[in-house]
Formats: structure tokens, C-alpha cells, sequence
């Protein structure tokens, strides 16, 4: 062997590990803490935990999240990912008014590196919820076209008697899912690189105090839906506002 021939085994050898890198898979972990954020509105119940990754080997894609939400007296509700929002510091104005940077995806897609330990925060519709959006949405464009007409005062009366406005706060009202007491999450981040879905479980409270202040939002119901028909706030009532809890995260590692 020639100095050549041993030239080109000592490059091919430092190539090696990288060719290597390339066919092995990514191996991803997920880590979820902090707070989450509970909320029911006309969507349903919405649950937004903060989520973090660590990927080794090579790069990865989180491409989608579902949560298995189990409360202690066994109800079971499935929850899947609709929105990413990727908070950045805050900055303070001249004025002194504090700002946060913030870009919600609506398309659930997370690029990983292993050098970035990416943090997000997700947002969580309850599948059932979802599943009846449509019907729901359709029952609302229905009582529109029957009771708002263009050029019209908004008929603010009306509008809340409407059969079709009483069938989608039943409706709505029915897919409350929370109560007092302590609920356990799984959570699965779909890694297209792998077989099986990358998996988190964490669990959070719910106090007394909690739930009076996710039960108000069913009085907010209606306002959301007249809000809904009439933005420009013709009918002179407030807008809808609804409140959210944020309980500890704990881990069941």
C-alpha cells in the first residue's frame, strides 16, 4: 500500500461517522413544565402546555401532538394540536410599555436540531369539539341569514331567542369538561423519523377556585356567538371575554 492508497483510506475513514450520522435516527426528548393554560370558550375546552426538545444524532421534525387528558375520577378526554406559538423575550418601549414577541403557526410543525433545545408553547382543542365545529358553524350561518339583514339594525332580542342560537349553546355548553381535582396528561409528538410517537406525561390541578373561573365562561357563551354576528357591535352589548386558570405543572416520570 502507497502513500495514496493510505491517503484515501484515512479520508474515507473520516467520513465515516458522518455517513454513519446519516442513517441512524434521530433520538428526541420532550419535557413539559412551567404552568398550562385551561380554558373552555365556543371551541371547547382548549389546554396549552409549554413543551420543550431535545434532539441527538441528527435533526428531527415534530409534525403534530395529541393529549390524552385523564382526570382522577377516570373521564377521559382526547386533545390534539392546532396551533404553535413561539414566544421570544420581551422588550421594553421608551415609554416604559413592556412587549413580547410572539408567532402563532396554525401549521404544527417544529424544526430540531441537537445543538437547540427548542422551547413552544402548544394549543389543545378537545377532539370532540372539533369533530362538531362544522355542525355547529353551520347552525350559526343559518340563524345569521334568518336574522341579521344587511342595512338592519342588529336585532339583539331575536337574535338570543333564535332556535338555531339556543341549539349551539346546548351545544357548546355540553362539551364543558372540567372539574375540581387532579388530572393526569399524556402527552405523543409525532416524529416522522419514528416508528412511535415521542411521548411526555405530566399532570396539573384543578382547585374550587379554579373551576369558578372556567365556569364563568359559559355565561360568555352567548356574548361570543352575538360578537360573532354582529362585529361592528351594533347591539351595544360588551364583548365576549373569557378567563383562563394556570395550574403548576407537575411530572409523572
Amino acid at each position: 500500500m502507497n502513500w495514496a492508497d493510505i491517503t484515501a483510506v484515512v479520508g474515507a475513514a473520516a467520513w465515516l461517522p458522518h455517513v454513519l450520522r446519516f442513517f441512524q435516527k434521530p433520538r428526541v426528548t420532550a419535557y413539559v413544565g412551567g404552568t398550562v393554560e385551561v380554558g373552555f370558550t365556543f371551541f371547547g375546552p382548549i389546554l396549552n402546555p409549554a413543551a420543550a426538545f431535545r434532539t441527538e444524532r441528527r435533526d428531527a421534525i415534530i409534525a403534530g401532538a395529541r393529549l390524552s387528558v385523564t382526570h382522577e375520577r377516570g373521564q377521559t378526554a382526547r386533545f390534539r394540536a392546532v396551533q404553535v406559538t413561539d414566544v421570544g423575550p420581551q422588550s421594553a418601549t421608551s415609554t416604559g410599555v413592556t412587549q413580547a414577541y410572539a408567532r402563532v403557526q396554525s401549521v404544527v410543525v417544529l424544526a430540531l436540531t441537537p445543538s437547540v433545545v427548542p422551547e413552544r408553547k402548544f394549543q389543545f382543542r378537545s377532539e370532540e369539539s372539533l369533530r362538531g365545529f362544522d355542525q355547529l358553524h353551520a347552525g350559526f350561518n343559518a340563524a345569521l341569514r334568518r336574522l341579521v339583514a344587511p342595512g338592519m339594525p342588529f336585532p339583539r332580542d331575536e337574535f338570543g331567542r333564535a332556535p338555531e342560537v339556543q341549539t349551539l349553546l346546548d351545544a357548546a355548553r355540553q362539551g364543558f369538561f372540567w372539574q375540581t381535582g387532579r388530572y393526569t396528561v399524556r402527552a405523543e409528538f409525532d416524529v416522522p423519523e419514528l416508528s412511535a410517537p415521542v411521548t411526555a406525561t405530566f399532570a396539573f390541578q384543578l382547585t374550587d377556585a379554579h373551576l369558578v373561573t372556567l365556569t364563568a365562561n359559559l355565561t360568555a357563551l352567548e356574548a361570543s356567538l352575538r360578537q360573532g354576528a354582529d362585529p361592528l357591535g351594533a347591539s351595544g352589548l360588551p364583548p365576549a371575554t373569557y378567563n383562563w386558570v394556570h395550574p403548576l405543572v407537575t411530572s409523572e416520570e
